[in-house]
């Protein structure tokens, strides 16, 4: 097993805080959540995009099609971020119980924090 020097902890710090290290998602979440998150942004890019061409357009048939299509992506997002909330391992809304979500709450609460190393106390001489 390594052993920790103030070396390592320099060198760990610097190779987690670098920049490839911040600009590559794929390093720290899974590849599926990734292209998720990907592909909603792509399409709130597309989305507005056609939001504005609809006011902007005279045409009714034209805005028509246009609604259309932003309605198709509203739902393409939409179902990407229910996919996004699964792959995050979160509970969609309504399906915990009250009683389920006090129980997740309170283990929430309940949970030892470490704050760093422990020191034992000297006992005293008396």
């Amino acid at each position: 097993m390594p052993q920790f020097t103030t070396q390592s902890a320099a060198d760990a710090a610097r190779k987690s805080h670098s920049e490839t290290s911040a600009r590559d998602e794929s390093l720290r979440f899974p590849s599926t959540l990734v292209q998720a998150v990907q592909l909603q942004r792509a399409l709130h890019k597309v989305g507005m995009a056609v939001a504005q061409n609809v006011s902007a357009d005279t045409d009714i048939e034209s805005r028509a099609r246009l609604g259309s299509s932003l309605a198709s992506i509203a739902k393409g997002w939409d179902s990407l971020a229910a996919r996004v909330q699964i792959l995050r391992g979160r509970a969609a809304p309504g399906t915990l119980s009250p009683a389920e979500r006090r129980a997740k709450l309170e283990a929430k609460r309940t949970k030892p924090r470490h704050d760093g190393p422990t020191v034992a106390s000297k006992p005293d001489a008396t």
